[in-house]
């Protein structure tokens, strides 16, 4: 009898399959470790060893059951990857060959790079292979609105909220009421594993944004587009990238047929620039609602605080456009 698998806690009859599902997902073999004996794994070798055993369990039980269930996992061939996507409604709309001939296989292997789009609910899908056969690795991006305030949180992919949420502390700071459903995340997940179980997570706790109003951080760029002709990182002396994936976002994204473009919001070099400079400065502005926000909190002096503000050109400008700023709980010293 295998006791690491009884002992694995995110399988239990109490729970829903969703939350299986979610348990299994977000399971650390390492903090379960270290609940069992109270040391650290990088400190204990009983509780590494836990560690591991339970981590390879776990992987093997998670694979199958999301097997199971006709999901993806970190370990798919690429037929029965397509036909997954495909049974979700992905549609393929470029495919680029490429050779690798960094490949372990000591041979030079002829790869593939995917776009696939999902019209229904506007989801970007970009992967590239490895071995000829096997999915490397990939992201589905998007834009997403949750149905209610509590569910806001329910995305755990990377990314965040725009729109109105930019200014929340702005509101929160002049006493004005929100309204959530202003909100919208742009953002991505790893296409690798249960891509099925969180396009189905999305749509039962918001909605899919068919036109995007933000687009997220893409990467059209695959594995061998960042090595030069010896298979090393094409990269400075500060570590950082010097081919421009900007450029071959781009080139990617003119590829994809205009329908898509105008949904994923397909910008100019110029487009980017001006966006990046407008974003600077709603970071700025959000930055500053924030302090504000913590001078309120605090309760700082009176005299403190007013310095601050006065010196702050966000403050001056909104001063200049008529803004009254009530304070709440800031009293004079």
């Amino acid at each position: 009898m295998n006791t690491t698998k009884q002992a694995l806690p995110f399988e239990s009859s109490d729970k829903s399959q969703e939350q299986v599902i979610k348990d299994a997902l977000s399971f650390d073999a390492f903090s379960y470790a270290e609940e069992i004996t109270g040391k650290s794994y990088k400190e204990d070798k009983i509780t590494d060893d836990i560690g591991f055993l339970a981590h390879i369990s776990h992987s093997k039980q998670k694979e199958e059951m999301l097997r199971e269930l006709g999901d993806s996992s970190f370990h798919n061939n690429l037929e029965q990857y397509e036909k997954i996507i495909g049974d979700i409604g992905f549609k393929k709309i470029l495919e680029i060959p490429f050779d690798n001939q960094y490949s372990a296989h000591d041979k030079v292997t002829h790869e593939k790079f995917f776009v696939y789009w999902y019209e229904e609910c506007s989801i970007l899908l970009t992967f590239d292979t490895y071995g000829e056969n096997s999915v490397n690795g990939g992201k589905f991006y998007y834009n997403w609105i949750p149905n209610d305030i509590k569910d806001k949180n329910n995305p755990s992919s990377s990314g965040c909220y725009e729109g109105l949420s930019r200014f929340r502390d702005f509101f929160d700071f002049l006493g004005v009421k929100q309204n959530y459903k202003k909100f919208y995340w742009a953002g991505d997940y790893d296409c690798r594993e249960a891509i099925k179980f969180h396009i189905e997570q999305l749509k039962k706790y918001g909605k899919f944004m068919k036109q995007w109003k933000k687009q997220p951080f893409l990467w059209l760029v695959h594995y061998v587009d960042t090595r030069n002709k010896t298979g090393e990182g094409l990269r400075n002396d500060n570590n950082m990238p010097t081919y421009d994936y900007k450029a071959i976002n781009r080139t990617r994204l003119a590829m994809l047929p205009k329908s898509v473009q105008k949904a994923v919001r397909m910008r100019s070099e110029k487009q980017e620039r001006r966006e990046q400079l407008i974003g600077k400065k709603l970071r700025d502005f959000s930055c500053w609602c924030f302090r504000m926000r913590y001078c309120v909190e605090k309760k700082i002096g009176y005299h403190s605080y007013m310095k601050y503000f006065e010196n702050n050109k966000f403050s001056r400008l909104l001063v200049k456009l008529g803004f009254k700023i009530k304070v709440y709980g800031v009293t004079g010293e």
